[in-house]
């Protein structure tokens, strides 16, 4: 595989790839630069367009923008010719006064220095590498373990991490190559001869944070029709409409735009069964609204083809395992979009992150002794899930409130114990940690892994809490699980041509949102309580579920109807074996044993399936 002319300090500021022979998608880019050896950046891309803009200023500093911007003052500037005046103006500060899903990087010819900055909340993927004092960054993974300078080995301890289905903070940067590191939402680096530097531009919730005041909480609902107008405004043309609060509010927020030139169409999959079934809610919705709609059903979609198989068939373009096993549904819909010359949707994801009170929430409730608040919190949750009313209150208030205070308290009082001795503690219970089919050679692998699960790295220190709620919301905005939620989504929406729009994600509605108190979010006894109110009014008449749909059995359903063939074909798992990480047989049982109805333990069957698909995928296209 050739490469673009990137190494000689000599090579044009701007190369253009050539993509037959690279392998490279036309609309991507990457930027590569020795500080100490070259006297500026090469920046190397395919086709500019509507998401890749460019522009270079008399003095020879560069301006790359991928994505979009909002709120930009004049319309006759490309987005980065719009980034470089407002960098003009700002200088280092350049990220803080701008909105959008972007990507930006900025070469200051007058500095020689060079800015790289993501979106406040990480609608656009970053990655980068720092190696023998070279940098190389792209919004795609893949244009990166391309070339020849880059490696491809993969990060055992991270893949161990997704096989157990563990997330920590550990995985803020991390990707599944070992050397590629993800730029987090929110932050910028700065790259000049003296090195490279990191820095959070944005904290929502720093610590000792206000709760927003009546003032503040006034402007929801200006903010939700902001975000939604924003989306419209950079070519939003649909929704992506289920039957539930989130993407109902946006769909009648946005048919309610001044701006519309023509139908907003919604694009719905239905799901069979009587717990999973919304299509008369989603088929109510887009009548009141007027809105053409795509009902897409899994029979429809499947057309005698494996569902499970063709979900993992997505590995092949997805910067990390395949999350959902609705993969493949999620294609087809937008694959039907594409036919109607859509390329714009706007997505409900984000409102149970910024709407619904997280179960530590109890905690709060109980150590500090409001037992009314506390009943009508669990209350308010055993009405809005769609779990039993027993198990909603046992796992509330044991598992979420009563177990982590005694936990804490036990720390308090007993300060010097031997079991608050971090490895005394992970060594007593390491049998209780790992499954017997991790392999019994990777002791350091589960040192790592016990670390990494009880110590927090030092990024995350500064966000620890007195109350547990709070410590929870400053977590969500560096969340690596939704990190790895967006990267996989924008790879998976340009593969059919989509970008995708993220309203609850606007940084201006999120920041506003994260610090909403609790009693405003279940106001009225329900979680929600802002959409369902903007909803109520708006659309009165429209039979919406008041519970969130429970998806579990259906998933079952799915795994164990199409998986089982799909497991007989990866059932030797050769890739995970290579990495030593697995025992072969006890793993094997395991997963029988589920699919012959003796546990219902889905998750690790399901990482096992995404990861050895993923791990071939990558393999056999040399990445």
């Amino acid at each position: 595989m050739s490469s673009p002319n990137t190494t000689s300090s000599s090579a044009s500021p701007e190369a253009t790839m050539k993509s037959e022979k690279q392998g490279i998608p036309t609309k991507t880019w990457y930027l590569r630069w020795s500080p100490k050896q070259e006297a500026s950046p090469t920046f190397c891309h395919g086709e500019s367009g509507e998401r890749l803009s460019l522009y270079t200023s008399p003095n020879g500093s560069r301006c790359l923008v991928d994505g979009y911007l909002f709120d930009t003052p004049r319309h006759d500037l490309t987005w980065a010719e719009s980034a470089w005046h407002h960098y003009q103006q700002q200088g280092e500060k350049v990220f803080n006064g701008l909105r959008g899903g972007f990507v930006l990087a900025l070469w200051d010819a007058s500095r020689s220095q060079l800015l790289l900055g993501r979106d406040a909340t990480g609608l656009r993927t970053c990655f980068y590498v720092w190696k023998d004092n070279t940098f190389w960054v792209s919004s795609c993974i893949d244009t990166l373990v391309r070339l020849p300078e880059i490696s491809n080995q993969r990060n055992r301890i991270r893949i161990a991490e997704g096989l157990l289905h563990s997330c920590n903070f550990h995985q803020w940067q991390e990707t599944y190559y070992q050397d590629v590191l993800r730029l987090p939402p929110a932050h910028q680096l700065t790259l000049a001869s003296s090195g490279l530097s990191m820095n959070r531009y944005w904290d929502p919730v720093p610590p000792g944070f206000s709760w927003a005041t009546a003032e503040e909480r006034a402007q929801l609902p200006n903010l939700l029709e902001q975000s939604v107008q924003r989306c419209l405004d950079v070519g939003g043309d649909s929704v992506a409409l289920s039957g539930g609060f989130d993407s109902v509010s946006i769909a009648t927020l946005a048919t309610q735009s001044d701006t519309l030139t023509q139908p907003l169409w919604a694009l719905s999959l239905r799901f069979s069964g009587k717990l999973c079934d919304e299509g008369v809610s989603q088929q109510a919705v887009a009548q009141a609204l007027g809105m053409p709609q795509v009902l897409y059903t899994m029979e429809e979609g499947l057309d005698n083809a494996n569902y499970v198989a063709a979900s993992l068939a997505q590995s092949s373009t997805s910067p990390n395992p395949v999350l959902s096993v609705w993969q493949s549904m999620f294609g087809g819909l937008l694959k039907m979009g594409q036919e109607r010359k859509l390329s714009n949707l706007m997505m409900g994801t984000g409102g149970d992150d910024i709407f619904i009170v997280d179960p530590a929430h109890g905690q709060d409730l109980l150590s500090s002794f409001q037992w009314f608040q506390l009943w009508k919190y669990v209350r308010m949750w055993q009405r809005s899930s769609p779990f039993g009313t027993l198990h909603m209150a046992r796992f509330l208030l044991w598992s979420q409130a009563l177990r982590p205070t005694l936990k804490s308290a036990f720390k308090r009082l007993f300060p010097g114990s031997p079991l608050q001795e971090p490895r005394t503690w992970w060594r007593a219970r390491k049998g209780l940690h790992f499954p017997d089919w991790l392999h019994p050679q990777t002791n350091e692998i589960q040192e790592a892994l016990l670390y990494r699960r009880e110590c927090p790295p030092a990024h995350a220190q500064p966000y620890e809490r007195d109350k547990a709620y709070s410590t929870v919301l400053a977590k969500i905005p560096q969340s690596p699980m939704l990190f790895e939620e967006l990267d996989q989504a924008m790879a998976w929406g340009q593969q059919f041509g989509f970008t995708l729009l993220y309203p609850y994600f606007d940084q201006d509605l999120f920041g506003l949102a994260l610090r909403m108190h609790p009693r405003y979010l279940m106001e009225g006894g329900w979680s929600k309580s802002p959409l369902r109110q903007l909803v109520a009014q708006k659309l009165p008449n429209v039979p919406l579920h008041k519970q969130k749909v429970d998806f579990t059995q259906m998933m079952h359903q799915v795994l164990r109807g199409h998986g089982a063939s799909v497991w007989e074909h990866m059932r030797e798992l050769p890739m995970m074996r290579s990495l030593q990480l697995i025992q072969l047989d006890p793993l094997v049982r395991f997963i029988d044993d589920y699919f012959l109805e003796r546990h219902q333990h889905f998750s690790p069957v399901w990482a096992t399936l995404g990861l050895e698909s993923w791990l071939q995928e990558r393999s056999n296209a040399g990445l």
